[in-house]
């Protein structure tokens, strides 16, 4: 495994800088009807297991996700990326999300 040694402080703003870089990303492929969320989640691992589970209401047919994770004998790091499909009818307020499917309930162990 890689040796990398987890850092507190580091790991708030290694999150924020890998959020922001994914949800860039995303934006340049030019989907104007997306919206992106993207969360990072970077912790230090001490002999003990995690869980991070996530549930979301969406639209199997036009809403997307993906994850990635990497583990070293130190630190953990997943992330998460939703795509949700914003019809040209929709509100461009943050809070207003269609909500038209059964929820999906995905986990990811390491």
């Amino acid at each position: 495994m890689i040796k990398i040694p987890y850092d507190a402080d580091r790991a708030a703003q290694l999150s924020g800088f890998l959020s922001d870089g994914i949800r860039s990303k995303l934006r340049n492929l030019n989907f104007s009807n997306y919206k992106y969320f993207v969360q990072v989640v970077i912790g230090e691992k001490k002999d003990q297991s995690v869980h991070i589970a996530t549930r979301h209401f969406f639209d199997e047919m036009v809403d997307t996700w993906g994850s990635a994770s990497f583990q070293s004998d130190t630190l953990y790091c997943t992330t998460v990326a939703y795509g949700i499909f914003q019809s040209s009818s929709s509100s461009s307020n943050d809070d207003q999300i269609g909500i038209e499917s059964e929820p999906m309930d995905s986990s990811l162990h390491l």
